[in-house]
């Protein structure tokens, strides 16, 4: 779990390639029956507990005739795809620099070890000491008289040891670091989700809000129709009322006028009458 898988690097950071993976696998023990592909990446096996490094020295003086070579003859992968965004983008910056403000040089193997970069186990470096004391076991150095092999052992020991433990510090520090990181992302992603939530929540509420006001806005159109409705229909009512009192007085006028006739006719018939008895009479 202590061994680090890395990608990108200058080809990367220089010349934009997706990718790629700088981790491999190289040193394994063949049964003869498997073979384990690709080389950056494997699955379900178990991992010696070191690491080395593997100085590919990639990016020489000569690297741009070695690049226009690989574009012309298209032999490395997917058609040499990679050299040709090499030579692309060289052509666009002949002066291109590779050292960049991070690089660092690296002067002794234990500075990889110290920083994690490489790995080496305890159980490692106890077969080296073993090594090494079995090798120096009887010998004498012969650069510092007066030195015993024990002591330059003793030392060797130490450095190792000490190289063991600043590089497992280091690398408790980093999955920390790590560690907070994901806390820390993982804190801001919930925060984000919970402003949205109340964002959607808020959002919701407004659209709420609106559908009551526009609900209020309905209510108080219909009760204002109902007014006027309400309105309308009393006026109506007094206007039938009004009707009803002049239909009622006309009955009466007709009636008044039926009846005086009536008394006329009946005066008319009684002035007949008694002048037909009259003429009778008389004669």
């Amino acid at each position: 779990d202590e061994i680090e898988w890395f990608s990108g690097g200058l080809r990367r950071t220089i010349f934009d390639l997706p990718g790629p993976w700088l981790t491999k696998y190289p040193l394994v023990f063949y049964d003869g029956s498997l073979e384990p592909v690709p080389p950056h990446g494997v699955r379900n096996a178990r991992i010696a507990d070191l690491s080395c490094v593997l100085f590919h020295y990639k990016f020489l003086k000569n690297f741009r005739e070695q690049a226009v070579r690989a574009v012309r003859e298209e032999q490395y992968h997917s058609k040499s795809r990679a050299y040709k965004r090499y030579l692309d983008t060289l052509e666009q910056n002949p002066e291109l620099r590779l050292r960049l403000e991070s690089s660092k040089e690296i002067v002794s193997v234990n500075e990889l070890l110290e920083s994690r970069f490489l790995v080496a186990s305890e159980d490692y470096v106890g077969w080296v000491d073993a090594e090494e004391e079995r090798r120096f076991s009887n010998a004498v150095l012969q650069a510092e008289p007066g030195v015993s092999a024990e002591a330059f052992l003793r030392s060797r020991r130490r450095e190792r040891a000490m190289t063991l433990r600043v590089g497992k510090l280091e690398h408790r520090l980093l999955v920390r670091e790590r560690q907070h990181k994901r806390q820390k992302v993982a804190k801001s992603r919930r925060i984000r989700t919970l402003q949205r939530k109340l964002g959607d929540r808020v959002q919701e509420i407004q659209e709420l809000e609106k559908q009551v006001l526009d609900r209020e806005q309905r209510i108080t159109v219909q009760e204002r129709k109902l007014r006027d409705r309400g309105r309308r229909l009393r006026v109506f009512k007094r206007r039938t009322q009004h009707l009803r009192q002049q239909n009622d007085s006309l009955k009466q006028q007709i009636e008044n006028v039926e009846a005086s006739r009536v008394g006329r006719v009946i005066s008319i018939i009684h002035r007949i009458k008694t002048h037909l008895r009259s003429l009778i009479w008389r004669s």
